[in-house]
């Protein structure tokens, strides 16, 4: 079997089909995988991080003062 992405392709109005055939080493692709680049990612990291931290901390305070009042 050889290395080919192959397919149809057809026009609507026409009712006109064509079949396309691609060799896949004729296609350029490069891939690069780089390591993160934390310094960058890291005021998004604190950012959420603490608006997760504040939503709960909010929640969990709501949730006594909630208990406290139904107990009461």
């Amino acid at each position: 079997m050889a290395n080919e992405l192959t397919g149809t392709i057809c026009n609507v109005a026409d009712k006109v089909c064509q079949t396309v055939s691609v060799d896949v080493a004729s296609i350029p692709v490069s891939l690069s995988l780089s390591a993160p680049d934390y310094a960058d990612s890291a005021p998004y990291f604190i950012l959420s991080f603490s608006t997760v931290m504040s939503l709960w901390l909010v929640s969990h305070c709501a949730g006594v003062i909630i208990k406290l009042i139904k107990e009461g």
